[in-house]
């Protein structure tokens, strides 16, 4: 047994380093799949080997004391920087496996420490410590990971937050950062002054904040919910009664336009029946494209809000909209706020264009293609010229607009740099103005 603890900090370092990778990818899946985060594959291989060189350097060079300190930055800056999350959710997804990771880590060694009668700073300078502390500590996360994915935190990040909800938020990661370190810190220098009852109400303290953090992400995602079922639910009864209006008023002029096209037949009057045979086809075009606009066809709150929004601007403006929805947007493998925020920025663009346009018109289909594996988006619009540079429009603080900023399509491309999985082609054809976007599943 002796033998077995005897410290070797040298070989610690070195089963410490071996191990390392593992972590790494271990924490890189739990930020994946409990937040539901996006990396490309050439971040995923510079995060995977930048990590690994700085917490090497870390094991190497850092006291023990230390290290948890300096990890807990540099995950921090990957969140920031290689997961391209703004600081709040950063702060916040960091708070999550950190705290967990340190509480479980914490517990063992406590427990070792106590079984033993080692301290801690002696005990984690025994090369069997680290893997007996590290791999059921991330057993037990895994076992975790499932829960934690079904609270689904991202949705609370799906919409720019309130600056209240961002200065409670984090300051209830701060809080639970704070506690977590501290109790490292104690657990590391002042073992040998700790009751089992002071370490006991400590834990306890982190635990509740912990849950008090989860607990306010939750209310909020919840009164989100709310929100936007609200907000949802109004679009589609605007929508529907306002295709009801238009159904009655047509079934009361029927038997007037019945009687009009008599009375065209019984004249053999047919240039003038074709003539009015196409304003009843534009009226029931009409009443097509309000049906499209309801909670059934258009089944993502956000999705329906947007295009019933960008519709009645079109149709104030004199603009033909016309719409086809063929696909379930609770399915698109795209995050839905995302989502909106690209096609938002597609028909702010295509509605002004149009309107400045001789045709004034934009097209909108969206399809499954269940063969290739995608789901199309196809945004068109009539444009005033088609010598349009389609690359260059990407470009940050390019606008054909003098007075626009220039940064619409420059956030499309930013957005889109986050997913191995979608496809944007642009194109202009005969003062035709076409976005495709492709999301492959």
């Amino acid at each position: 047994m002796n033998s077995i603890l005897c410290e070797n900090e040298l070989l610690t370092k070195f089963i410490s380093i071996f191990i390392l990778f593992l972590e790494i990818q271990i924490i890189k899946t739990f930020f994946i799949h409990a937040f539901n985060l996006v990396l490309t594959k050439k971040n995923d291989i510079i995060f995977s080997v930048f990590c690994f060189l700085i917490e090497s350097l870390i094991i190497i060079f850092t006291p023990i004391t230390i290290s948890p300190f300096i990890n807990i930055a540099v995950s921090f800056g990957s969140l920031l920087f290689f997961f391209r999350q703004n600081f709040t959710k950063s702060i916040f997804i960091l708070v999550i496996p950190i705290s967990i990771f340190q509480l479980l880590k914490l517990f063992f060694i406590f427990i070792l420490s106590s079984i033993f009668i080692v301290p801690p700073l002696s005990l984690l300078k025994i090369p069997i410590v680290k893997p007996i502390i590290i791999f059921p500590t991330y057993f037990i996360m895994f076992a975790l990971l499932d829960y934690l994915k079904k609270l689904n935190f991202s949705e609370v990040f799906s919409k720019d937050l309130s600056f209240l909800n961002k200065i409670v938020i984090n300051v209830f990661s701060f809080s639970a950062l704070f506690s977590i370190m501290f109790n490292t810190y104690m657990v590391y220098n002042l073992f040998n002054q700790l009751t089992f009852s002071f370490l006991f109400t400590f834990i306890f303290l982190n635990i509740f904040i912990l849950v008090v953090l989860v607990m306010l992400i939750v209310q909020t995602s919840d009164l989100k919910k709310a929100k936007d079922t609200i907000d949802y639910e109004q679009k589609s009864y605007a929508s529907l009664s306002h295709s009801y209006d238009s159904i009655r008023e047509f079934k009361h002029d029927f038997s007037n336009i019945m009687q009009s096209i008599g009375g065209y037949l019984f004249t053999d009057d047919l240039d003038g029946l074709k003539i009015y045979y196409s304003s009843i086809f534009k009226e029931c075009e009409e009443l097509k494209k309000l049906a499209i606009l309801n909670k059934d066809v258009l089944n993502s709150p956000p999705v329906l809000s947007l295009i019933t929004e960008k519709y009645y601007k079109a149709k104030e403006l004199g603009i033909e909209f016309n719409i086809e929805v063929f696909i379930d947007f609770t399915t698109l493998h795209m995050d839905i706020y995302e989502f909106t925020r690209i096609l938002g920025i597609f028909l702010d663009n295509s509605i002004e264009a149009a309107e400045k346009s001789s045709k004034k018109i934009i097209n909108i289909l969206i399809t499954k293609d269940a063969r290739n594996h995608f789901d199309s988006i196809v945004i068109e619009n009539s444009c005033q010229s088609a010598n349009i540079d389609t690359v260059k429009i990407f470009d940050k603080n390019f606008s054909t607009k003098p007075k626009n900023s220039g940064i619409g399509l420059w956030k499309v491309k930013k957005i889109l740099n986050h997913y191995d999985n979608i496809l944007l082609n642009t194109s202009v054809n005969n003062n035709l103005f076409r976005h495709q976007l492709k999301i492959y599943y």
